[in-house]
């Protein structure tokens, strides 16, 4: 099955002000960007059915998500100095990233269920993995 998105995403400017006893605590400022994406990919899947009842899904999905680019970076300085201009740690974020999953599902009619998932986004000197295992029983 191919898939085409358009998302727009603007993460909230958020900030944070250590308190602690010592001098080094650090006042980080929130900075908001916004970002407009395009994804487009293919998803393999199946449903391979058991004679003892048993239902395997394999999953495969592969996608190519392009972004507009740019910058973000937040601003941080020590408390003890508020008139200090701090340090703005720059990340740049990439173009274009792959998108990659693999999974499983294995189920048992409607009894029980069990699913395990990869997720893999990769781009220029960026990459974000994850996987997670998820059990369900009806009872």
């Amino acid at each position: 099955m191919g898939t085409i998105c358009v998302r727009e995403q603007n993460p909230v400017r958020s900030l944070l002000d250590e308190e602690g006893s010592t001098d080094f605590n650090l006042s980080i400022d929130g900075q908001s960007h916004g970002a407009l994406s395009g994804q487009t990919g293919l998803e393999l899947a199946a449903d391979l059915t058991f004679e003892n009842g048993l239902i395997v899904r394999p999953l495969l999905s592969a996608g190519v998500e392009g972004l507009d680019g740019g910058n973000w970076g937040p601003t941080a300085r020590f408390a003890a100095a508020p008139g200090v201009p701090g340090s703005r740690p720059l990340v740049t974020l990439p173009d274009a990233l792959g998108d990659f999953a693999a999974g499983l599902q294995v189920s048992r009619g409607r009894t029980w269920n069990i699913q395990v998932r990869y997720d893999l986004q990769a781009g220029d000197s960026y990459r974000s993995q994850s996987g997670g295992a998820l059990f369900t029983m009806k009872f």
